[in-house]
């Protein structure tokens, strides 16, 4: 990336897309990498092409220019123009947009404010904690869930903390009374639609998956997964990388993991598939 400013020098497979895509489209407008960039990386035919990302939870919104050329009819690649601007709440909301937004929240309540369960307490998510009551409630219920022989036999399960967006509050947030946890607060710290699945790992691709927690990519910021009740390991956090796990402290139900053993794993298909960093349980069974 040729910008100077924060999108200078990024990296990860952004780039190897921006550098793949057919030359006939004309700008990449990103997302997912959480970084903040507007600049040009060349396309295929080694022309400069615009790509740009917004960073993340709506803090910057990208505007962008496009001249349209009616006699090539094509955009004129040369005077693509870009830039990021800081989302800011001083402005008067547009009128339109309001309107439409309240249509939509209308039709939307009455499947948002179902209850669908209750809590005796605020189910907290900190941000700076590697093991967060929130998670642990989640992963004891994937487990719960994908336990039965019906539903995939799972031993135990693993949440990935980024899946998690927002606490459970006590506190009602409308008319549903205090400790009711509404299908809409339940969207809100879930808000995707991944499927649950049961895969075969072994005792080794789980050490690894542990590791792979504090090392490689993750090593600088750590995605602690979220596991579920039974299955238990001590970080050594003064250490570095795959050494931050204390291999002969994992175990299940107070069993030490088998290498050899195979352990049926519950976790969401973004995990399954290898996502934010955890390769090794792409090569489940």
């Amino acid at each position: 990336c040729d910008s100077t400013g924060p999108g200078n020098g990024i990296s990860g497979p952004i780039v190897d897309i921006a550098k793949n895509v057919s030359p006939q489209v004309d700008a990449l407008v990103t997302g997912h990498t959480h970084q903040a960039y507007a600049c040009t990386i060349p396309d295929p035919a080694g022309k400069p092409r615009t790509v740009t990302s917004a960073a993340s939870f709506g803090r910057l919104y990208t505007d962008t220019t496009l001249t349209y050329d009616r006699r090539t009819n094509d955009i004129v690649r040369t005077a693509v123009a870009s830039a990021n601007h800081v989302v800011t709440r001083d402005v008067k909301p547009a009128r339109d947009m309001s309107k439409l937004i309240e249509r939509w929240r209308a039709l939307a309540a009455p499947i948002a404010n179902r209850p669908v369960g209750h809590i005796a307490a605020d189910i907290e998510n900190p941000a700076d904690a590697y093991e967060k009551p929130l998670g642990d409630l989640i992963a004891d219920a994937q487990l719960e869930g994908m336990a039965p022989a019906g539903k995939g036999g799972a031993q135990l399960a693993l949440m990935n903390p980024g899946g998690i967006r927002a606490p459970l509050s006590h506190k009602a947030s409308g008319a549903e009374g205090d400790g009711v946890v509404t299908y809409g607060e339940a969207y809100t710290v879930q808000p995707f639609t991944n499927m649950m699945t049961a895969v075969d790992l072994t005792g080794a691709q789980l050490v690894t998956a542990l590791q792979q927690q504090v090392s490689g990519p993750n090593q600088a910021a750590p995605k602690i997964l979220q596991v579920s009740k039974g299955f238990t390991y001590t970080l050594d956090m003064t250490k570095t990388g795959a050494d931050r796990v204390v291999v002969s402290s994992v175990r299940l139900n107070g069993e030490p993991i088998d290498p050899a053993k195979t352990y049926r794993v519950a976790m969401n298909e973004f995990l399954s598939g290898g996502g934010d960093g955890f390769t090794v349980l792409k090569e489940h069974r």
